[in-house]
């Protein structure tokens, strides 16, 4: 496993796992079974993202749940962006002809 870090947010210990595409994905310690097909995500120790249900068995295997599924900091953490929604460029009336 590796090394297990404090969650800034929520306290809870939690790892990360390198996606297929390169990404760190922050999951909690716990390793779930799962069946796949489903709305929630699971990471595997492989880097895949999958859509499945968990279960207390392991059918299709055994993965982890992304942290901020159930980070109760989870929008605390979110990066907000630099220039808000209502700041649209505005474009003069004569430009539109």
């Amino acid at each position: 496993m590796a090394k297990l870090i404090v969650c800034k947010e929520c306290g809870e210990q939690i790892f990360f796992i390198r996606t297929q595409s390169g990404a760190k994905m922050p999951v909690n310690k716990e390793q779930v079974g799962y069946n796949l097909g489903g709305k929630e995500r699971i990471v595997t120790l492989n880097g895949d993202i999958l859509a499945a249900t968990i279960t207390h068995h392991q059918e299709s295997g055994v993965g982890y749940v992304p942290h901020w599924s159930t980070c109760s900091g989870a929008n605390r953490a979110r990066k907000v962006s630099p220039v808000p929604k209502s700041k649209k460029k505005i474009v003069p009336e004569e430009s539109l002809f």
